[in-house]
């Protein structure tokens, strides 16, 4: 298993475009991909194809609230593709 992380502390450095590209190209190439995204803004998760509105859970639930990271996860079109989405609500997990 290898990690890649795409980060950066300022905005607009193409982070999002970077990791959602990345990983569609990896899927199709056979590799298993795992987006996680852990943006309140939720833009890899609404790049990716995913409505952060109709969420049933996130990234937050599966951080704040202790539910188990299978039952967070979203399995994409492309077969080798998984997300763990983002809204808002991750917003509420800074620490104080």
């Amino acid at each position: 298993m290898r990690i890649i992380a795409v980060i950066n502390r300022k905005g607009g450095t193409a982070k999002t475009t970077t990791t959602d590209n990345m990983a569609v190209c990896l899927a199709q190439k056979g590799f298993r991909v795992l987006i996680v995204d852990l943006d309140p803004q939720g833009g890899a998760t609404v790049q990716i194809g995913l409505d952060k509105r109709q969420l049933k859970s996130t990234v937050y639930d599966a951080l704040v609230r202790g539910k188990p990271l299978p039952k967070s996860l979203v399995p994409l079109r492309l077969i080798m593709l998984i997300s763990l989405p983002a809204n808002i609500e991750l917003d509420g997990a800074k620490k104080n």
